[in-house]
């Protein structure tokens, strides 16, 4: 089934190599047999142990296989599979892609055949169109630089990551949805006003842009493939623009509209039609990432 798979989809089997001080794609042949090692776990804790240092195990890109599988049993009826992806071959959506391909063959199905490979699509979303360019460069006038959006203290977990990861519990999560409903907007727009509250409040600013991971895939052909297609979409705050928090809400769920339909534009190019200096570390757009989205598939 993952040999099948890998031979669908070619970012997982495309090694990035060195020619001549740039960067180059090869794509590699599907190995035969496909590598599936089972390794032996006394129980579940050890199973643990294992999964992690598979997980954190580099993948060598050169290599071109960016598909890592491996078979934990605990016993002759118990079994945990590891899968791991280097984020270069896949993005968050390329995740459901894999499992629904995956339970399809391993059911003894076969999935679709692709009407357009990553290369394609990947091609054509490297079309600067007009219309993106010209929006993007209206909504993003006069922004102040993200530089100037001081906020008080970084936000670093122990292990120095900038990244804060928040679940919702059940009933949390309930009840947002159920606002979301009674308001007419998505749980995404109600998080998005509050990080621009919250933000605004702690910086004193109320003109600033938040960054946002989006799927990028406006038509089946893309959602059906395997392959890091996301793009960063810059949403400009609202606050300035609103009275209330429903007229905020409003605000944003208009402004998130607007920028989906120009989702395409990817988000390096944005940079330099703007002419915006690159530090090499800080976001030159932004300071806050918000991502929100299930945690299961």
């Amino acid at each position: 089934a993952f040999a099948d798979i890998v031979r669908r989809h070619q970012p997982l089997r495309t090694a990035i190599v060195d020619h001549r001080g740039t960067p180059r794609a090869v794509l590699r042949p599907v190995p035969a047999p496909w590598p599936l090692p089972v390794i032996p776990a006394a129980d579940r804790t050890m199973t643990d142990g294992i999964a992690r240092e598979i997980a954190t195990r580099p993948i060598d890109l050169a290599d071109g296989l960016n598909l890592r599988t491996v078979l934990i049993r605990q016993a002759s009826d118990h079994h945990r599979l590891v899968v791991v992806l280097h984020h270069a071959a896949a993005d968050g959506w390329s995740l459901g892609v894999l499992l629904h391909e995956l339970q399809v063959i391993y059911d003894g199905g076969t999935p679709p055949p692709l009407r357009r490979s990553y290369a394609e699509v990947m091609q054509e979303q490297a079309r600067i169109r007009a219309t993106d360019l010209d929006f993007w460069r209206r909504t993003l006038a006069d922004l102040p630089p993200a530089s100037g959006l001081t906020l008080p203290g970084r936000p670093e977990t122990a292990e120095g990551d900038p990244v804060l990861r928040r679940s919702l519990d059940t009933v949390t999560a309930g009840r947002l949805d159920a606002l979301a409903r009674g308001l007419g907007v998505t749980p995404f727009i109600i998080l998005t006003a509050a990080a621009q509250i919250l933000i605004g409040r702690l910086s004193g600013s109320r003109d600033f842009a938040l960054g946002t991971p989006v799927a990028n895939r406006p038509d089946a052909d893309a959602e059906a493939l395997i392959g890091f297609v996301t793009n960063t979409l810059v949403l400009r705050a609202a606050l300035g623009r609103a009275r209330t928090v429903r007229e905020l809400l409003t605000a944003i769920r208009g402004d998130t509209r607007d920028a989906l339909a120009h989702q395409s534009l990817p988000f390096d190019r944005l940079v330099d039609a703007l002419g915006i200096a690159r530090t090499g570390t800080d976001n030159p757009l932004f300071r806050v990432l918000v991502a929100a989205g299930a945690a299961d598939l």
